[in-house]
């Protein structure tokens, strides 16, 4: 079956909220929305079970010639919405090409990025600079209402529970720690941080 990527609009009556997402996965297209495909979205899922399909309005509001195309739009789309800050809405962050779009690097590639990253030196000024933007960035993220999919965070801490932490570990995740404090976000959840005299 074509390939066609789509943007979609769900409306949950009986909440009086809105969904909007994308679908660009093989072998589905428009005609598929609720008939074969009910969203990625375990929160409609969720609503699904309780409330049955009946409950939702679907509508298919976009076709795409490529899936970056629907990423990219619906990005803007639910950006101008503010659709992440808004209790109308079920989307818990406000799309991201990064987010979605992910095709894997041939290795041709792969050899080109490591060729040019291999032996690179980079000052200690310009790894505070890199430092304070991934801070920036995670705080901007978090704000908008993003959080780690609770399977995520399981999954990372089965994987770490099994490692065994060597002495040269356990000294350097501690020096990692050494000055920092945590800085609570909006949203209840926090990060560590330098003090503003060791930067």
């Amino acid at each position: 079956m074509k390939t066609i990527p789509f943007s979609y609009h769900l409306y949950h009556k009986p909440t009086k909220k809105h969904y909007y997402g994308i679908k660009y996965s093989s072998g589905f297209g428009p005609d598929d929305l609720w008939v074969r495909y009910f969203s990625s979205s375990k929160i409609i899922k969720s609503l699904i079970s309780e409330y049955g399909k009946d409950s939702f309005i679907a509508t298919v509001r976009k076709i795409f010639d490529t899936g970056e195309q629907a990423v990219l739009w619906e990005h803007r789309l639910l950006t101008r919405v503010k659709a992440a800050q808004r209790e109308d809405w079920i989307n818990r962050h406000n799309g991201n090409k990064k987010f979605h779009w992910s095709t894997p690097h041939s290795e041709k590639t792969k050899q080109k990025i490591k060729s040019k990253l291999t032996g690179l030196k980079r000052s200690n000024k310009t790894k505070q600079k890199m430092r304070d933007s991934a801070i920036i960035r995670e705080e901007a993220r978090r704000s908008s209402g993003w959080k780690m999919p609770v399977e995520d965070v399981k999954r990372r801490a089965e994987l770490l529970r099994g490692v065994p932490r060597t002495t040269e570990m356990i000294a350097k995740m501690s020096a990692s720690k050494t000055g920092t404090k945590r800085q609570y976000l909006p949203n209840g959840s926090y990060i560590m941080v330098k003090s503003q005299k060791d930067q």
